[in-house]
């Protein structure tokens, strides 16, 4: 469906911003880069394989570096770009064992 069937007229500031990718023929926005996936605290546990209290205790040591979440309500929510940051300082902090 072309842009100005969804915009309902040829020119807008929003038509300003896309730019057209000739390669596949589309139209996608110039400042999205990646979705922002959020994970919720039972995902968040399935990722690491622990527990809730495990997850409770990671989260009062700030030591450990693991990210804070974002409340909403009383849910808590995690962007999943944060979390991979923490894989990859863990992985880069850990120093191989000399046999």
């Amino acid at each position: 469906m072309a842009f100005k069937e969804l915009v309902g007229h040829e020119h807008s500031f929003v038509d300003n911003v896309i730019h057209v990718n000739s390669s596949q023929g589309e139209r996608l926005a110039g400042w999205v880069t990646k979705l922002r996936r959020e994970l919720n605290t039972a995902a968040v546990c399935r990722r690491y394989a622990i527990s809730d209290g495990t997850l409770e205790r990671w989260l009062l040591s700030r030591a450990r570096g693991f990210p804070q979440p974002s409340l909403r309500g009383r849910r808590r929510f995690w962007l999943e770009s944060d979390l991979d940051a923490f894989d990859a300082a863990v992985a880069g902090s850990c120093v191989p064992a000399v046999v």
